[in-house]
């Protein structure tokens, strides 16, 4: 296995504990109704990891939170130490590139 691939595989570890982990918190939570503490766990077991670039022994990637469950975490409702989850990561539209470029020819 290559580099990239096991830094893929290490991080895809990780996420899966930090979705187990998110889970548990949220289901400790009292929220009011019980339905919609179980729908956001549900929800934090939904995050998917999308490889972005790997570069040597750096790999860059883009994590995809289910909508309501971003919205809930975004919120001030949620918890410090859950909003702190999201310190340091940037919204990505899918929707829209990240970035575009044109080729240029001659003199335009």
């Amino acid at each position: 296995m290559g580099d990239a691939e096991d830094l893929v595989e290490k991080a895809q570890r990780q996420l899966d504990e930090h979705k187990k982990w998110l889970a548990d918190e949220i289901e400790k939570l009292p929220l009011v109704p019980w339905q919609e503490k179980y729908n956001l766990a549900n929800r934090a077991l939904e995050i998917k990891l999308r490889v972005a670039k790997a570069a040597g022994t750096v790999v860059s990637v883009v994590y995809e939170y289910p909508d309501e469950l971003y919205a809930f975490l975004a919120s001030d409702a949620a918890p410090k130490h859950l909003r702190d989850t999201l310190v340091g990561g940037n919204v990505v539209d899918p929707n829209k590139p990240a970035a575009s470029a044109r080729r240029v020819h001659g003199d335009e």
